[in-house]
């Protein structure tokens, strides 16, 4: 999806480069503009359009998923921004595993946990790539778990991300597209405001019937498609799993089963959903009622 994103921005690029009036007619009525301003757009452009052809042309992507509510939750000792960040990130791009896991490992080996600077994980994940473009898309799921935890320790991941990207990508051909989220998005925006950085915010509209059967036969082994056939459950899926979240606890609970679609099957499938989603709601509730 990303690349045929990416390639639709690519020939509206390419459509305006072709048209060198489209750079003057945008500044119709700025008389005092110079023709040097107006060729200074134009190189402007084209090295947009360069980047962009450079971007479709990667091949290295490494994608990191970091959950802070599930797997990669902030440990009672943890207070180092670069280590919080770079553990995760090694467990998650190097070892295959969840910070949990990889926490468990290295209880016994503190002398090691220096290795893990986040600076120090992405030359890993480079000396991986070496040849071309490297491109890393860091998502960083949950992160109100972390404000929540600590504001100061929130700010300062941040600073590393962006410290990181103003300060190697442009030296390392390594390029980083850091995506942040969070259950309260004005949370969020402060962690940003305090960080110095600025944020492009994405909204996300909910996934359509289409979407949910795409990402069901991706997931699932083709024995379980026979459920995407029956009535119940589409409806199913329809009214309650338009979220990501909702989405992948019904096809974790599948997944651990090899049951015939029937309705009691549905509803036991529904259930197991509802109780997930009231244990978060209640989780929820009790951060806002607790005493400051």
């Amino acid at each position: 999806m990303t690349r045929y994103i990416i390639h639709f921005a690519l020939q509206l690029v390419a459509a305006d480069l072709e048209k060198p009036e489209y750079v003057k007619k945008s500044f119709r009525g700025a008389k005092s503009l110079s023709m040097k301003t107006l060729k200074y757009v134009h190189k402007k452009k084209k090295k947009l359009y360069q980047f962009v052809t450079n971007w479709v042309q990667i091949t290295n992507l490494v994608s990191v998923y970091i959950d802070f509510s599930n797997g990669d939750s902030l440990g009672p000792t943890e207070t180092s921004p670069t280590h919080i960040l770079g553990q995760r990130v090694a467990a998650r791009a190097i070892f295959q595993c969840t910070n949990t896991e990889l926490s468990a490992t290295l209880h016994k080996h503190q002398d090691l946990l220096h290795i893990f600077e986040f600076s120090t994980v992405m030359e890993a994940i480079r000396s991986k790539h070496p040849v071309g473009v490297c491109a890393i898309l860091l998502i960083l799921d949950e992160f109100n778990y972390v404000i929540d935890r600590a504001q100061k320790i929130a700010d300062s991941i941040i600073q590393n991300i962006g410290g990181f990207m103003t300060a190697s990508c442009n030296q390392k051909n390594t390029i980083l597209f850091p995506v942040i989220a969070g259950t309260v998005e004005g949370q969020v925006s402060k962690s940003f405001v305090s960080s110095g950085y600025r944020k492009l915010h994405v909204s996300l509209p909910p996934l359509s019937y289409e979407s949910i059967e795409v990402i069901f036969k991706a997931c699932l082994p083709v024995s379980h498609h026979k459920w995407l056939d029956f009535m119940p459950f589409q409806r199913t899926l329809l009214l309650m799993c338009s979220t990501p979240r909702a989405l992948h606890i019904v096809l974790t609970s599948l997944a651990a089963t090899h049951d015939e679609p029937s309705l009691q099957n549905v509803q036991v499938v529904a259930h197991s959903l509802q109780q997930v989603l009231m244990a978060k709601v209640s989780q929820v509730s009790i951060k806002f009622c607790r005493p400051y």
